[in-house]
Formats: structure tokens, sequence, C-alpha cells
């Protein structure tokens, strides 16, 4: 095998661009009135049409959370005071693949209603980020022999794999890309114009750090 005379550290790497598994929505219903009173009594029908739209999609919705209701008063440009305004704000996940143009439909028919934000999120689960680490582990294999070679030196054991961050919060690999929902002409001939929203591939990356040792003599074939 030989004696190690020195070791190499590096950085492997990957990327690439995956399909999404969910996608995030931040839902805003919203009543404007005279009076606090008024605009929270307003407020309370249309969250819960609201609600029936999350309802009525069945297992396209995989998750919500409701926020509090906050009300807050309006005011003029000229700054002066113009009524009350009620808001809650819904936290939504979605499956990427599902019919999202109906459920956005359904979402703002609602009088105030507004999807605020969007983003595509890959799950941690996805296989895309088992092939992309073996390709980070294999660019970091070829990056040391690389070096092994320059060195006038053959690579030798691994002694160390690591992922780089380790000290930072778990799960980071679910990554995402906020989108806008588009409009988009109805081809059945008779809606007008519908929500739609496509999915679009993620970046999604890996790294890895690796340490070689390094022996003496270039590698055979060198």
């Amino acid at each position: 095998m030989g004696v190690a005379v020195a070791t190499v550290t590096v950085r492997g790497q990957a990327y690439g661009d995956v399909e999404p598994d969910r996608v995030r929505l931040q839902v805003g219903v919203q009543a404007e009135a005279a009076t606090a009173a008024e605009a929270f009594a307003l407020l309370g029908p249309r969250s819960a049409a609201v609600d029936r739209a999350l309802g009525e999609a069945g297992d396209l919705v995989l998750l919500r959370r409701a926020g509090a209701v906050r009300v807050h008063q309006l005011w003029s440009p000229s700054g002066t005071a113009a009524g009350y305004a009620a808001r809650r704000s819904v936290g939504v996940e979605a499956r990427a693949g599902g019919p999202l143009g109906a459920l956005l439909s359904a979402l703002v028919a609602v009088p105030g209603t507004a999807v605020d934000g969007t983003e595509w999120v890959v799950d941690p689960g996805n296989p895309a980020h088992s092939r992309l680490r073996s390709a980070a582990v294999g660019d970091g294999r070829t990056r040391a022999t690389d070096y092994a070679a320059a060195a006038g030196l053959r690579l030798g054991a691994l002694e160390s794999i690591t992922e780089p961050g380790l000290a930072g919060p778990p799960g980071v690999f679910a990554e995402a890309v906020p989108m806008a929902a588009q409009m988009a002409e109805d081809g059945g001939g008779g809606g007008g114009p519908v929500l739609e929203l496509r999915p679009e591939p993620v970046p999604v990356s890996a790294s890895v750090d690796i340490r070689y040792a390094l022996l003496a003599g270039p590698a055979a074939g060198g």
C-alpha cells in the first residue's frame, strides 16, 4: 500500500435542477370597513370561504397553517384615518403535480383574497439528493486524484468525509425558488382568464469535504 507522506483535503460538489415535490403558498384574506368591529365581522365569512376552498381541494393540500387575525387602521394618502382592515394569513403546502390552477382560482374568487407568495420545494427524501451526494463524492475523488498527480504522488486511503456547515440547522436540503402565480387564457373556450401555477425545476446542490492520504510515487500509468 505504501506509507502516507501527506494528505489532501478537497471539497466535492454537484449541482442539478430537480422537479419540485411541493409548493408553498402564502394566502391572505382581508376585509375593510369603517370600524374595526365591522371589518372583523366581514372577515369571518371570507375566511370561512377560504377554508372551504382548501378543504374541497382534498389530498392536493398537504398542510395548512392559519395565522391569527390582525386588525389595523387604514390611512388615506393625505394622512387621515380611512377605516380599518382585518386580515388573516394562511400558509398552505400542496402537491406540485396537482390541479394547482383550480385551487388558486377558487381561492382568489373569495373577495379580498390574494396569493401573496409562492415557492417550489424539493423534499429532503427526494432521490435527487442521494444522486447529487454520490456525484459530489465522485467530484471530490477526481479533484484529489488530480492534486496528487500534480504533486507526483498517489492517492491513498480515504481518511475523512464530512458535510460542510454541520454546525448549522439540520434539514436544509429542501431548496425553494420563489415564483408568482401567472394569468393564462383558458383553452376550454368559455371561462375567460384562469390562474395557472406551473412547476419549475429547483436548483439543488450537494457538497462534501473529503481528506485522502497521499502516497509516495506517481499513480500507475502516470
